[in-house]
């Protein structure tokens, strides 16, 4: 992505590499570790928090509209999220110390998309993406080998195509594409997108590990598609 491009200002690149530091070293590190000390339900509901929370930086940073029908379609989605993942099997156990952990990841994770977007409208989403990710990436690089050096772990071909995927397409290409939606369309019109994020994962979780889903997956993909309809209403009445 950086390549033929020129070195933005140092101020800047302290700028980016900063945001890097508050959405991948702060924010995927706390939601790494709170999806192991909470359950599954509780930390996609949780997870579901943050397109909200972008909307409410964006309104607070970026001085962005919002009516109360665009706010109820985000709540309806919350809700919606909430009833998808509750609709799993059994209840499981979670601990406050996850949920804590997932509550810090979806405010940093939030606060660094809005402020992305704004350094992205003067350098452009690709250069932002770039640098802010490899900020990030060269700040995991003393935990994860303290990590190694504690408990030597090596990815087999399998892992290594999960990495792969998960850097290129889902870290590079995510980050760049939401940046650009971002500068092309109102954050709560982004972020209400970001709903169909859950009924994805259960859906795929289903065709590819044969997890059941049921009535409430079904209600409440139609709420989520209610609520997202919600938030790409007109600004002005």
């Amino acid at each position: 992505m950086l390549v033929g491009r020129r070195l933005p200002p140092p101020r800047a690149l302290l700028h980016m590499a900063t945001l890097g530091a508050l959405g991948i070293r702060a924010g995927q590190v706390a939601q790494a570790l709170g999806v192991e000390r909470a359950s599954a339900s509780v930390a996609t509901i949780i997870s579901a928090l943050i397109p909200l929370l972008v909307v409410v930086f964006a309104v607070l940073r970026l001085r962005q509209r919002i009516r109360a029908v665009h706010l109820l379609g985000l709540v309806l989605a919350i809700v919606s999220v909430a009833l998808v993942a509750g609709g799993g099997p059994g209840p499981e156990r979670s601990g406050l110390a996850g949920e804590a952990l997932m509550l810090v990841s979806a405010v940093a994770v939030a606060l660094s998309y809005v402020l992305m977007a704004e350094v992205a409208a003067a350098h452009g989403p690709a250069v932002v993406s770039a640098w802010s990710s490899l900020a990030g990436a060269v700040l995991l690089v003393p935990p994860a080998a303290w990590e190694l050096a504690a408990a030597p772990r090596w990815p087999g071909p399998v892992g290594i195509a999960v990495i792969l995927y998960l850097g290129v397409l889902v870290s590079a290409g995510g980050l760049w594409l939401w940046l650009r939606l971002l500068r092309t369309v109102p954050a709560r019109v982004a972020a209400g997108a970001q709903y169909f994020q859950p009924l994805v994962g259960v859906a795929a979780s289903s065709l590819m590990f044969g997890d059941v889903v049921g009535l409430a997956f079904a209600i409440g993909s139609a709420l989520v598609l209610g609520g997202v309809v919600l938030t790409t209403l007109p600004a002005r009445q």
